[in-house]
């Protein structure tokens, strides 16, 4: 719930805003957040909106500078999804000096046009 709450009070023109989640005691979280009408990068580089040269390199930095110049959000538990979080953070709940890197994965997915975690993929 703290995670929530800090990004519910976060607002940035970069970060698609979270306006609540339903209790911890149902069956599944629900996140309530901003309506995104052209959907979101993922959907664009590799999902059902992709397109040759449909995001050229500009648009790629444009998207890269942005979210670098987001709102910092302090967390006690780095929390994310599998390929942008340090497996060994999942794995042992330990972060080390190279648990960084794995926050790149956006930008991987930018540069490369690829999802960040892909299980078809060698």
């Amino acid at each position: 719930m703290n995670e929530i709450e800090i990004l519910s009070s976060s607002h940035h023109m970069h970060l698609v805003s979270l306006y609540g989640c339903t209790s911890l005691h149902s069956h599944g979280l629900l996140l309530l957040r901003e309506y995104v009408p052209n959907g979101k990068v993922a959907d664009h580089l590799h999902g059902e909106r992709a397109k040759p040269g449909a995001l050229p390199w500009s648009s790629r930095l444009n998207i890269a500078v942005g979210t670098a110049k987001v709102v910092t959000v302090i967390s006690i538990f780095p929390q994310g999804t599998l390929g942008y979080v340090d497996p060994e953070y999942h794995e042992c709940h330990q972060l080390s000096d190279k648990s960084d890197v794995y926050s790149f994965g956006v930008l991987i997915e930018l540069i490369s046009s690829m999802p960040a975690v892909d299980i078809t993929r060698h």
